[in-house]
């Protein structure tokens, strides 16, 4: 199994929420993503208790392998973590804006095949987008 390759610099990562990475694979596939450092459960209330329990427990993040369908049946070469986030929003904000500068809907090598569930390769065509100038 291939460990972590750390191009942040920060060796604690206690006090940060997650981080986004890159996976590359030995075909020369690469996949981009975001991964949290700790999980936060909501379980049900003991017998005979009214309130729900929380759990935060740290998550699998030093074995994970990717989120891609397809990477799941590649080997992996290199992990990387590109940068840490403290809160989840900046975690989420920095995928979608790693995910954009890359240009993963554009790339061939690239796995990723959405942007947050909602921008697909075949919705972001080359089409060119008419904005309205004027508020209604």
């Amino acid at each position: 199994m291939v460990g972590w390759t750390n191009e942040t610099g920060i060796n604690d990562f206690s006090g940060y929420e997650g981080f986004t990475y890159r996976i590359n694979y030995t075909d020369g596939t690469v996949y981009f993503g975001k991964k949290n450092f700790i999980i936060n459960r909501t379980l049900p209330p003991l017998k005979g208790k009214k309130r729900k329990r929380r759990v935060v427990k740290e998550s699998n993040w030093r074995s994970y392998q990717g989120s891609s369908d397809w990477g799941t049946f590649k080997t992996v070469q290199k992990k990387s973590i590109l940068r840490v986030y403290r809160s989840k929003g900046a975690l989420t904000y920095g995928e979608v804006e790693l995910l954009v500068q890359e240009r993963v809907l554009f790339r061939a090598d690239c796995l990723n095949n959405n942007i947050s569930g909602k921008f697909y390769p075949k919705n972001v065509g080359t089409r060119p987008i008419k904005w309205r100038t004027k508020c209604v």
